[in-house]
């Protein structure tokens, strides 16, 4: 009969404690992620520095994009057109992302080159003559 080897239990209450709970540590290291990274705000960003469209973007771009969603899928956007990339635009921006059957990952809510293309290419969003 094969003899195996045992391994003692750890006595956890007669553990040394640390001296700062878990919940201080994960605060002290969000504060310095914080740190490192900046600022939790982050200030807009006109829609002509980038190719990316998502929430609190404004500016003439995103009154095209509403525009498009109006005229080509009204059952994702039913506007109105302001210009300002919100909660409706992005809602909006998912239900389209989610008709061409993006991956879960993927269903971001965010206008960028991918959704683009593939708005512009697939039929379902053509606008029957």
């Amino acid at each position: 009969m094969e003899q195996r080897e045992s391994f003692p239990l750890r006595n956890f209450s007669t553990k040394k404690r640390n001296k700062f709970p878990l919940n201080t540590a994960i605060v002290m290291g969000t504060l310095g992620l914080v740190a490192m990274v900046g600022p939790l705000g982050r200030e807009p960003v006109s829609s002509e520095q980038k190719d990316i469209l998502m929430i609190d973007d404004q500016g003439p771009e995103v009154a095209r994009l509403q525009e498009e969603m109006i005229r080509r899928v009204p059952q994702c956007f039913q506007g109105p057109v302001t210009g300002y990339f919100g909660a409706a635009t992005e809602r909006g921006v998912k239900c389209i992302q989610d008709m061409m059957r993006f991956p879960y990952t993927e269903k971001d809510g965010r206008w960028g080159p991918k959704t683009e293309s593939k708005f512009n290419t697939d039929p379902h969003f053509q606008i029957k003559k």
